[in-house]
């Protein structure tokens, strides 16, 4: 098969078109079960869990692409440990 400028026809350019729609909507449901569980727990934790996303996507990026985490991602890991400490900290003395 040559490579062309032209489109894929029939039923590979169907087939694409259903991969991205069921990609869209597994996407959608994942979010609107996070939105679903985040709206029943208190701001202060919603934040850490949302902030240790990123954590986790750099620990991901090291493991899956190689990538080495630089200085900055180390000092925001560390800030968003430190958020989470501050936070439950916070919480247990009934400021929060």
């Amino acid at each position: 098969m040559a490579i062309t400028d032209t489109p894929p026809r029939g039923s590979l350019w169907a087939s694409a078109w259903l991969l991205i729609a069921v990609i869209g909507c597994v996407l959608v449901i994942a979010n609107l079960i996070v939105q679903f569980g985040l709206a029943r727990v208190a701001a202060n934790r919603t934040i850490v869990i949302m902030l240790s996303e990123v954590g986790f996507a750099a620990l991901a990026a090291w493991l899956l692409a190689g990538e080495a985490p630089g200085l900055r991602e180390w000092a925001g890991g560390a800030m968003i440990v430190a958020a989470s400490l501050f936070s439950s900290k916070w919480s247990v003395e009934g400021v929060a």
